[in-house]
Order: structure tokens, then sequence, then C-alpha cells
């Protein structure tokens, strides 16, 4: 390359024009994707979020209940009020919001990234190069594919975000000023701004999804291997303000407003436990998911919604063993390489540090997931980046020819592969019919998946397939309660009144606070006129999530047709008050009242 292509290639304008055309590029066969998986409770579903009247409910405990969520997430919840007011139930305009914060955090990380080399490298086009690598590899990674793509997994991008943010202007401050920045001061200089806007963002990004509570540790590890003069005094107070933070929400989560309520009949309020077997159980199983976590990310040819893990119960575990082993020699090659690269052991702590949120050491739900790599995963292209642009540079001043061509070779063929990867990923998102039965041919042994496959056939009118699949998960797992609410619905809907009455009560004698199955159980009853029997489930239904604007309907409907016509005004009127644009409850309304 040429002195003018070197310049050209240096150039900002340049490489942010590539992160968003390519990044765009990559998603924009996802746009016509249709909602799916946990889309349809939190989105679809959810009337609370179509009414800004409801906004002020977000500072409650009924939280948990009306947003469907098992976490404290309010920052991420204002988006899909914004969103919804905005596009309505069209997922193009869900999909843009989403992918835009997706390229927005690339864009981040690109300036981040020259940032930490500025603090302790000369500026180089080397340096400059592993910023839009280490850019376009989180960018265009197909493990990102599941947080992009589901909707309501978008609480990870945001988050995610305001982390970057948080972090870059933390940065920006501690290098604009080598004294710890006032908190408050009557003329706010710029270090003090940028020091405030970044805990002012840290909040934000807690408060959009708890992963980003690693930031004050990221802070301490940063400084250490980058900054070791800045230790002491300055050190302690200049890093208060994060711990303090953290600690607070930290207590706020946990002890001041812990979560209540119900999804989909679960009490959200009880400690998840998984694994069974203790924390010792857990530390097992987390070092295998982080070795399994690595392979998915430089290798990501076999992506699925619902991964399908042995679980280890002894150390003597050949999987548990060798993983805990490479584990160790991984933080001991991080410690002995920081005298020769110490972006490289940065990359690899931060790893480390990402990885703990969602470790399962405190059982979080689910086992593993994608989208629990989308904040670790910026160590792993980090990590890439730096061996990509280092090993090239060392060819350059051993002036070796051939092997920088085919270092070059191999870098856009990682990208190439990454993004073709990406594309066809995209592709399984489509639909849901689309999406679980890509999973059942990855994970066959995934109740979830020929649950939710059975679903998808239900709602096309294929009741064969369905129960084929519902049939499917039982015999994997015989407790799950969706399962049996699903055979409930299907045989609902074909008018077998008593095998569906036997399944939704099997539902019910393993989750009795299951709003959807109390509902079913109650238009049953409507149906076959035992009115006071759906009076009491319909009342159920909506007494456990106060926001299931259907089970009001079908209540008023109950009432209207037992001639009790101011009850049944009350119910409609309920709902337009929830959601002034109910068109069902305004026909009615305006039919009998």
């Amino acid at each position: 390359m040429g002195k003018e292509g070197i310049e050209f290639f240096q150039k900002t304008w340049v490489h942010l024009t590539l992160i968003i055309l390519l990044t765009f590029g990559v998603y924009a066969n996802s746009f016509k994707n249709e909602f799916v998986y946990d889309d349809e409770v939190i989105i679809i579903e959810n009337s609370f979020i179509r009414n800004w009247k409801n906004l002020p409910k977000i500072f409650t405990e009924g939280y948990f209940t009306f947003v469907q969520e098992g976490f404290y997430r309010p920052i991420s919840t204002i988006t899909y009020f914004i969103d919804y007011s905005l596009w309505g139930l069209n997922t193009l305009g869900w999909r843009l919001t989403s992918i835009s914060f997706h390229i927005a955090n690339a864009i981040l990380i690109y300036f981040l990234v020259r940032l930490i080399f500025s603090h302790s490298l000369t500026p180089s086009l080397s340096n400059s190069l592993t910023a839009l690598f280490t850019a376009l590899l989180f960018a265009l990674h197909p493990v990102h594919t599941e947080t992009v793509n589901c909707i309501s997994f978008r609480k990870d991008i945001i988050s995610f975000f305001f982390f970057l943010l948080s972090f870059y202007l933390y940065l920006r401050a501690t290098r604009s000023s080598n004294d710890p920045p006032p908190l408050v001061h009557s003329l706010l200089p710029k270090s003090s701004l940028l020091y405030l806007a970044s805990c002012v963002f840290f909040i934000l990004g807690l408060f959009s999804k708890e992963e980003a509570i690693i930031l004050f540790v990221v802070l301490i590890i940063y400084e250490y291997i980058f900054i070791p003069s800045k230790r002491g005094k300055q050190f302690l107070i200049k890093h208060f303000p994060y711990w303090f933070i953290a600690g607070f929400f930290l207590f706020f989560t946990f002890f001041a407003f812990k979560p209540t309520g119900y999804i989909l009949g679960i009490n959200i309020s009880q400690p998840r436990v998984y694994p069974p077997g203790g924390i010792l159980i857990r530390l097992i199983n987390s070092c295998k998911a982080f070795v399994f976590y690595i392979k998915l990310l430089l290798l990501p040819t076999r992506l699925t919604v619902d991964y399908e893990p042995t679980i280890s119960y002894s150390f003597a575990d050949t999987g548990a063993f060798l993983s805990i082993g490479l584990l160790l020699f991984i933080l001991l090659f991080a410690i002995i390489i920081s005298k020769y690269s110490k972006v490289i052991t940065f990359s690899i702590l931060y790893f480390f540090i990402a990885f703990l949120p969602v470790s399962n050491i405190v059982p979080i739900g689910a086992i593993m997931a994608e989208r629990y790599l989308y904040f670790p995963s910026l160590g792993f292209c980090l990590l890439l980046a730096t061996i990509f642009t280092k090993t090239e540079e060392y060819f350059q001043i051993k002036k070796r020819k051939t092997l920088p061509i085919l270092l070059t070779f191999f870098v856009l063929s990682t990208f190439l592969f990454y993004s073709l990867r990406t594309i066809k990923r995209n592709t399984d998102w489509k639909d849901a019919l689309t999406l679980w039965t890509k999973t059942v041919e990855v994970s066959p042994q995934s109740w979830l998946a020929h649950t939710n496959l059975g679903d998808a056939y239900a709602k096309r009118g294929m009741y064969e397939q369905a129960i084929r699949e519902y049939s499917r998960s039982l015999e994997i797992y015989l407790y799950a309660p969706e399962t049996y609410a699903s055979l409930g619905k299907l045989y609902f809907e074909k008018k077998d009144f008593d095998r569906a009455i036997v399944f939704l009560n099997h539902a019910l004698s393993r989750r009795p606070n299951y709003a959807e199955v109390h509902h079913i159980l109650g238009e049953l009853y409507l149906e076959t006129k035992k009115y006071e029997e759906a009076i009491v489930e319909f009342s159920r239904a909506k007494e456990i999530n106060p926001f299931f604007l259907k089970a009001y309907l079908k209540l008023g409907e109950t009432y209207l047709k037992k001639g009790m016509s101011k009850e049944a005004q009350k119910e409609f009127s309920k709902i337009l008050e929830l959601e002034p644009k109910n068109q069902e409850a305004q026909q009615i309304y305006k039919k009998f009242y």
C-alpha cells in the first residue's frame, strides 16, 4: 500500500463508514423477521408498554409482573414504550432500533480501543487497524445474532452501550487531568463533566441490565495494567463513586427492591437454583461453560437458542478437569504476556471479568446462551484483532513478503466467514416455526425447543405435528407445565374439552399461578356456558397479571352473557384505561354502552 493509500485508510471517517455499512449489510436480511421467542410475552402480549400513562409504574414493585421481567431493567423497558409509540407492532422499526444500538456499540468500541492504545502506546497505523478490526469483529460476529434478532434481548445491547460510554468517558476524564476530578465544582471543568457523565451512564447501564456492574472492576484492572503510576490515594478517591454506585445497585436489587409477581406463573421472587449440588458444582460447570464459550467465539458453526450442556458433579470428570486446566493456563498466560503486550493481558482479564455475571456461579436461570457473550466478546475481539495486527507488524519488521499476504488473506477470510454466518443465522430467526425447527435440529434433547415448535405448528392449525412435538417434549422432561398448557390449549381449539381440561389441570398442578392457563380454562367454561366457573378463572388470571387484557375482555363478555351489564362495563372500562386504543373493547363498549 502506497503512502497516499495508508493515509486514506487511517482516516477515522473511512473506518466509521466501514463499520456502519458492513454491520448494516450483514443484518439487512433480518428486517422482515417476525417477533419470536420471549418477544411474544414481553412485547406482543404486553399491554403495559402501549400506554405512556403506565410509565410511572416502572418505579413500583409491580414492575416485574407488568413488564414480565425477573430483574429490574427500567431503561430497557422505556425503549419498548418508545418503539411501540413509534411503530406499533411493526417489527421493522423495532429491529432498526436494535441494529442501530448494535452499530453504535461497534463505533464506541472503535473509539475506546484507540483511546486504550493512546494511554500507553504511540499512535500508529497498526493501532488504528486494531481498533477497526476489534469493532468489525464485534459487529459482524454471528454469536450476536440472538441478541440482535430477539427484540426482548435488546437489554444486553442497551446496557453495553451505556457501559462503553461510561468506560470511554472515564478514560477521557482521567486523561484530561492527573488529579482526581471533583464530583461537584462551581465551574465544572471538562474533566469533571466527563467524569460526572461517566457515573451517570454507569447508572443507566446498570438499570438497563445488571451485567454493566463489571465496570467498576474493569476500571481497576485497566489502570493496574496500563497506568500503574496512578495507584495510591488518588486511585481510591477516583474509583470510590463507581464502587458506591455498584454497591447501592446490589443493595437496591437484592434487598430493597426485590422481584415480586409471576412470569408465566413462575414466582420470580423465589431464588433460582441451578445446577443442583451447591456452589461447588456451579463453579465446576462454570469452568466448562467458559471453555465452551471460547470455542463458540472461535468457531460459531452450530448456533442454537437452547444449549444442552452435560452437568459435571466432580473435579475428576474429564471435561471439568480439562476445562479448569485450560482456564488456569489462560490466566497464567495473561500474567506472563503482560511484559510484552498489556493489551493482550487486558483482553483476557476483561473476558474473565465479563463472564462472571453470566457464569451461573450465582444462578441466573438459563444454563448457557449466546446473548450472555455480548459483554465478554469484546475481550475476545480485542485479543484477536491485536494478534492480527501485531503479527502483521512483526512480519513487516522482518521484511517477510509472503507471510503478510497469507495473514491478510486469513484476516479477510475470518471477516467473510463471520459475515456470511451472521447473514445465514438471521434467516433462522425469520419466524417461530423456522427458529424452533432449526433449534430442534441442533438441540434435539431440548424440551423447550420441542414445545415451542409445537406451539408454532398449532398456530398454523397443524395439530398432528404439534402433538408429536409436545409428546417428544414430555418424553424429555415430564414436569414441564408449559407443555401441558400448550396441549390443553390445542385440545380446546379442537373442541375436545375433556382432554383440554385434563392437560390444563396438569399444568396448574405444577404451576398454580399460571395466568394463561387460568385464562384458557375460563374460555373453555365460557364456551360450555359454565359462567360461574369462567368468572372464577378469568378473575384469577387478571389477579396474577393485572395487565392481562384478554382476561378483562373475556370476563366482560361472560358478565354480559349473565346479564350483569354494570360488572361488564367495569371490565371494558378497565381495558380502555390500560390501553385506550384497544379496538375490541372500543367496539363492545360502543355497542352496549
